[in-house]
């Protein structure tokens, strides 16, 4: 049964979760009825009944009575039967997964939900949401039909991946049965090698002289004559959608057309859309952009308040539409009708095809449907609405890590939609930081900057659009430091407590707090965007923020404190799935190497340095300080190590990107700390691996017996390598090689 919250129905799957699976449109997992006067396929159905492969491929062309087979064939299987229609949006394989698992839910067979963020960016998708998802289709209890219908939606997209899953995830006895017009992207030639598949064609979907017999005597309400049986068989070769029309041109003039089903269209015109009013005919054709249709949306979309009626009515008038199983009044058009009627529409009213679309966005919209809306928003015409939803939802699938999704979206904006709605700009830009594209960030915001207008940074509280503007500006280090900050602090504080971006807002002021010299202060605002990320599940902040307290605790030397925002960012990188996120990865990776230079894990220090290189590069344009503050530790890590070209690369990028940014004597004082280090690093290069990390516990206060736990090693061990780091240093004391220690480490 069906939730309503308010005043929109939502499906009884409940969200695990922000995140978590999307909001499914309740008309994606409703069963189609078969069609009024439809005839029973009694020798198919029996056919498909005794199959027991664990996958029914049900192909052909439009027409072919397809979907009202396979829904008369389920009502006969004696399983629950989970169905899900394919639609444009499950290209994305979190909203087929979702889609998947509404249905499933729908189907009472007990589930337990997938927990954690979906994304489909790899390698998170890979990894962690499809086993998830797999675990959560092994945990039901009893055997079920699934049925993905208008498989060829979706043709050629990765989602294909999520089919392939629940086909060996469901349990014994279930059947996965797949309904479509071309041959989907998966192993069928294996499956059916091994006896896991079995298929129904045009072939054998196409109507036997016996069957048009039948249905001429429904439609015509009286025993069809031979010649007219055989005629329409011959004409139409058992296709049912032709057989369907031939009935009505028998019904209506008494004799069969020649028209030739390449003339289909034409002769829907004629033998369709002519035998109903003006009215309903005017309906349909409205309704076109819709691939479901209930009362509510299409008032809404036709600004109307007669079409429950009319939905009524067009049942009853014909054929090719029909109603879906369950409550709300949801009905479906026949896909050759609506393909035909959309056409058209398009063709001869695109301004008001286009206006429809932006309307039955902004009903999806309200409903939390942002796959369909998102849908509906990019054909329309109301540009300023495209560039909210997208904003919108574009911000908030960026920080879950949802990358992909975002792209996806974006690619289909044509490009001068993108280049004028400041919405769409944003969503662009903040997509190309998070992939540190800092080229592309300056161009996306110069078109925001130019489509908010030229008072956007005194208006941060007329929409969401101007902090996050701000915020992307403050981290391009165009602004003098102190500017930087306050405006940073004035776009988190125009942002609602509930907003998506408020935690980045917090942590990017945080950080500009402590670059214009207010350290205490920029600590505890970086706590709070961390507590804010936590308590909503925000990858991207989760992570960053505390690696950013990592450095800021390095800098103080408290160690200890550092590690444990180290081991915090990490969890939150690998929970989230973070990898594609440059600016999480770098700065993360910056912070562990040097604290495992400091407990001489050198090869994983290594490995995590040649992961920040190239991330710091990039983000070099798109976000200098941060860039300038992951190089500068990674300069004094490969000192520490006794890689020398490495720590000057390092530093090298360090003083060019420094160049880029406003002054901020405390990333001077780091930067400084590290050319020191650099310049002392020749003394180390003499050290051996197991020489250096004890040297490096030498900076510690710590007896040789303690030093040695730490290590792992006997004290004797350890008392041999001080003797060989004081003769290769030059010294005669621990005292000494301190000073050395200092000189090398020292840090603001």
């Amino acid at each position: 049964m069906a939730t309503t919250v308010g005043g929109a129905e939502k499906p009884p799957m409940p969200r695990p979760g922000i995140g978590g699976a999307v909001v499914v449109p309740l008309a994606k997992t409703r069963r189609p009825r078969p069609f009024r006067g439809a005839i029973t396929r009694t020798a198919l159905i029996g056919r498909l009944t005794a199959s027991a492969e664990d996958v029914l491929l049900v192909l052909a062309p439009a027409g072919f009575g397809k979907t009202t087979l396979v829904a008369q064939w389920a009502d006969a299987a004696g399983r629950p039967v989970a169905w899900t229609t394919a639609g444009a949006t499950d290209h994305d394989p979190v909203v087929l997964m979702s889609s998947i698992l509404a249905a499933i839910g729908q189907a009472g067979v007990g589930l337990v939900l997938p927990a954690g963020i979906l994304t489909g960016d790899e390698p998170a998708f890979s990894r962690r949401v499809l086993p998830s998802f797999q675990r959560a289709v092994e945990s039901i209890r009893r055997p079920v039909t699934l049925v993905v219908d208008d498989l060829h939606a979706m043709a050629g997209s990765p989602a294909t991946a999520v089919l392939e899953a629940a086909v060996d995830s469901l349990p014994e006895g279930s059947q996965v049965t797949l309904v479509g017009r071309s041959r989907p992207d998966l192993p069928l030639d294996l499956w059916r090698g091994r006896g896991r598949l079995s298929s129904v064609g045009p072939d054998e979907l196409a109507f036997s002289p016996a069957e048009v017999q039948e249905y001429l005597r429904r439609a015509l309400e009286r025993t069809p004559a031979i010649d007219e049986t055989q005629g329409v068989h011959r004409l139409t070769a058992g296709w049912p959608v032709g057989v369907y029309l031939q009935a009505l041109s028998l019904a209506r003039r008494g004799a069969l057309s020649d028209t030739a089903a390449r003339e289909v269209h034409d002769f829907m015109d004629t033998e369709v859309l002519s035998g109903v009013s003006g009215e309903i005919a005017g309906f349909l054709r409205r309704t076109s952009i819709l691939a479901s249709l209930s009362g509510a949306l299409c008032d809404h979309v036709l600004e109307d308040t007669t079409s429950s009626d009319l939905l009524r009515r067009v049942e009853k008038a014909t054929l090719l539409v029909s109603r879906l199983e369950g409550p709300g009044g949801w009905y479906r058009t026949h896909p050759l009708l609506r393909e035909r009627l959309s056409d058209t529409l398009l063709v001869e009213e695109p301004a008001l095809t286009a206006r429809l679309h932006s309307r039955a966005a902004q009903w999806y919209a309200e409903r939390g449907h942002e796959d369909e809306a998102m849908a509906h928003a990019v054909e329309g015409d109301d540009h300023e609405l495209l560039g909210s939803l997208m904003w919108e939802y574009g911000a908030q699938a960026l920080m879950l890590g949802r990358s992909t999704t975002v792209q996806h979206w974006l690619a289909r904006v044509p490009p001068d939609v993108s280049a004028t709605s400041p919405g769409v700009a944003l969503t662009a830009a903040w997509t190309a930081a998070e992939n540190a594209d800092g080229p592309s960030v300056e161009r996306w915001v110069a078109s925001a900057r130019i489509g908010l207008g030229e008072d956007w940074s005194t208006r941060l509280d007329r929409s969401t659009m101007e902090p996050g503007l701000a915020l992307l500006v403050v981290l391009g280090g165009a602004l003098p430091t102190a500017d930087a900050r306050d405006l940073a602090g004035a776009a988190a504080a125009a942002l609602p407590t509930n907003n998506w971006v408020r935690s980045l807002g917090l942590m990017v002021h945080g950080w500009l707090q402590v670059l214009a010299g207010s350290f205490d202060e920029g600590l505890a605002t970086l706590e709070h965007s961390r507590a804010v990320a936590d308590s909503i599940g925000i990858g991207t902040t989760a992570v960053e923020a505390p690696a950013v307290m990592g450095f800021l605790h390095v800098t103080r030397g408290d160690l200890k404190s550092a590690a444990l925002m180290a081991a915090a960012a990490r969890a939150a990188w690998n929970a989230h799935h973070m990898r594609d996120s440059a600016p999480a990865t770098a700065l993360l990776f910056g912070l562990t190497s040097y604290l495992e230079v400091g407990r001489g894990q050198f090869d994983t220090a290594r490995a995590d340095l040649a992961r920040t290189e190239p991330l710091t590069t990039d983000l070099a344009r798109a976000m200098p300080s941060v860039a300038v503050l992951v190089d500068a530790f990674s300069a004094q890590s490969w000192a520490m190590i006794g890689d020398g070209g490495s720590a000057r690369n390092a530093l090298d990028r360090a003083d060019r990107t420094r160049a880029l940014g406003p002054p901020s004597a405390w990333l001077d004082d780091v930067l400084g700390a590290s050319h020191r280090a650099v310049a002392a690093r020749s003394p180390l290069a003499a050290l051996t691996p197991g020489e250096l990390r004890v040297w490096h516990q030498l900076r510690t206060v710590q007896t040789v017996r303690e030093i040695a736990e730490v290590l792992y090693l006997s004290p004797d061990t350890v008392k041999t390598h001080m003797a060989a780091i004081y003769r290769k240093l030059g010294v005669t004391s621990r005292r000494q090689a301190l000073a050395i220690v200092d000189e090398v480490a020292d840090l603001p």
